[in-house]
């Protein structure tokens, strides 16, 4: 078998457009490992195919027999809805990353002349990139990195001498090569398609424009997601969109939530990246999963006491539940194995320097923190959070103590993901919503939504959580921020609609949908070693309680805030 260690040596994994930018040699080696990776065969357990395969289809065993009694065919190994969904990628990751780090090393050693040692420190120094989503400098762009068909490398000819080629580019799709395991292992229009797409036309030609559209159009609703996950005491509630019962309005929010949105927006319909089964086999999964890691480690960085508690077990390819079985630190992460054979478990990953164990570590989470006490890194981090993703506090009002405040209002979103068949979204409008379904996502008044991660052809029943911060679209169209004036604004703009592909889904045929509006008032410090204070959390009724789907003044036990 092959054991999960990661690649050699300590090395940052750094985002995307700063590894193009800054270290041009690493991305080099980066994008020839990954081609190497991708060229392998399909049937070997080592190639680009079989590890992508992990995730779900072909939903088959990764280096072990098939056992009826542990293993269900009917998904793949990855778990979602779940607080194992944080930790069950990082291994995933990490396998990827020493494979792509391998086959680098290996190109870099044929490199002959005066610059053949610069070409094996850059290999030594890939690790995989960051695409950071939330970044205030990019806004949710998508990557050129992802975009551009061709790719200029720089890699050694027969001789070894540095040859300047360009190639099709690894990142902007996957091309299968064996027809037979399509027709195989997949279902409906993935069987034919060629390669993986994303946002696909007729032909299934990649439209990463609209892919970019959409999440460009929600990126300030991401952003405020992004801050206010760090916030949240819980590191279950942190971590997975899954949740029942009462839980504070600010945290229904979770990475995984954040995670499943842009799933859709990069798939759209049919694409590969919409779908559990077939979402690894795009190569920008590899960045998206590694900013979820990243938030995951930050997050571990200033919350370092909390971790996965006992919850309901989620089922996966590796693992057939049954009623009462429950999931907790020492659930094997299959099927992934340390070198002595031991299967790989969230205790081997339960501190945000614990990272630093398998070669990598993120800029957030700098190498030198390893040895000091866990205060400073909370502090350092919380410093970085607030850097990169606070809001500049428009509709908010200063005071001599040292901090700002504003009320903060946000949606809340609950749904059951099994009650549609296959990929659906929610989407949030303030304003009356377009008649063309095409253009709902990109409407300018479309303030953010929930999207589900399932499967196409089974029906993965559980209940997601989500919330739409409204706060900055709310300023935007100069509404003021005190219930007085919001409660009617909202009461009146707010409006919501089900999209399933490029069809709409009446918002009557989802019974499970439960959507709410919550408010508080934040306040800032100026210290920015330090995250918001958030005051008494309410639960505004009277906006919703007449519309379909709307939160009752009955179902105030799923909401753990007073009655506005």
């Amino acid at each position: 078998f092959t054991p999960v260690i990661g690649a050699p040596g300590l090395q940052p994994r750094i985002a995307i457009e700063d590894m193009q930018a800054n270290a041009p040699d690493v991305y080099n080696m980066f994008i020839l490992g990954l081609v190497a990776m991708q060229a392998e065969d399909e049937n070997r357990d080592q190639s680009y195919y079989q590890i992508s395969g992990i995730h779900g289809r072909p939903h088959i065993p990764w280096q072990s027999q098939f056992d009826p009694n542990n293993n269900d065919p009917s998904r793949g190994y990855c778990t979602h809805g779940n607080p194992l969904f944080a930790t069950w990628h990082r291994p995933y990751l990490l396998l990827v990353e020493q494979t792509i780090c391998g086959h680098a090393t290996s190109i870099a050693a044929r490199f002959t002349g005066p610059d053949a040692q610069k070409y094996r420190d850059a290999a030594d120094r890939v690790r995989i990139p960051y695409w950071d989503w939330s970044s205030q400098v990019t806004r949710s762009r998508l990557p050129s990195a992802v975009t551009s068909q061709g790719v200029t490398v720089i890699q050694p000819d027969a001789s070894g001498a540095p040859q300047s080629t360009v190639i099709a580019n690894p990142l902007y799709s996957y091309k299968f090569s064996n027809d037979q395991n399509r027709q195989t292992y997949f279902a409906g229009v993935f069987q034919t398609i060629p390669q993986t797409c994303r946002q696909p036309d007729g032909s299934f030609n990649s439209r990463n424009n609209l892919a970019e559209d959409e999440m460009t159009n929600t990126y300030e609703p991401r952003r405020a997601n992004t801050y206010n996950l760090f916030s949240i005491p819980n590191f279950g509630e942190f971590a997975a969109a899954s949740g029942t019962g009462a839980t504070a309005p600010s945290n229904w929010i979770s990475v995984e939530s954040i995670h499943n949105d842009i799933h859709a927006h990069i798939g759209g319909a049919n694409g590969h990246m919409s779908y559990v089964d077939y979402a690894a086999f795009d190569p920008i999964f590899w960045l998206h999963h590694c900013n979820v890691d990243r938030l995951i480690a930050m997050y571990q960085a200033i919350w370092p006491s909390q971790f996965i508690q006992s919850s309901p077990a989620a089922a996966t390819f590796g693992r057939i539940v049954h009623p009462g079985d429950r999931d907790d630190v020492n659930t094997p992460l299959r099927p992934f194995r340390h070198p002595d054979g031991h299967e790989w478990t969230s205790a081997d990953i339960n501190s945000a320097t614990s990272i630093m164990n398998y070669g990598y570590t993120y800029p957030e989470i700098p190498a030198e923190y390893r040895t000091r006490p866990a205060q400073d890194l909370t502090t350092f981090v919380t410093g970085k959070v607030n850097d990169l993703y606070r809001p500049s506090l428009g509709g908010g009002s200063g005071s001599g103590s040292g901090y700002k405040s504003r009320r903060e209002w946000i949606a809340l979103i609950q749904m059951d993901q099994g009650e549609i068949y296959g990929q659906f979204s929610l989407l949030i409008f303030l304003g009356n919503v377009p008649t063309s379904v095409g253009a709902w996502q990109t409407a300018p008044n479309h303030v953010g939504g929930c999207a589900t991660f399932g499967d196409d052809t089974s029906r993965n029943e559980y209940i997601i959580r989500g919330s739409v911060p409204l706060t900055e679209a709310l300023v935007e169209n100069k509404v003021d921020l005190d219930p007085a004036y919001c409660v009617p604004y909202l009461r009146k703009n707010l409006k919501w609609v089900i999209k399933q592909g490029d069809r709409s889904i009446p918002v009557k045929d989802l019974k499970s949908l439960k959507v709410g509006v919550s408010s508080s008032v934040v306040e800032y410090p100026k210290d920015y070693h330090q995250l918001p204070r958030r005051k008494k959390e309410e639960t505004h009724y009277d906006i919703t309680y007449k519309q379909e789907g709307g939160l009752q003044y009955n179902d105030t036990y799923l909401v753990k805030s007073e009655q506005a």
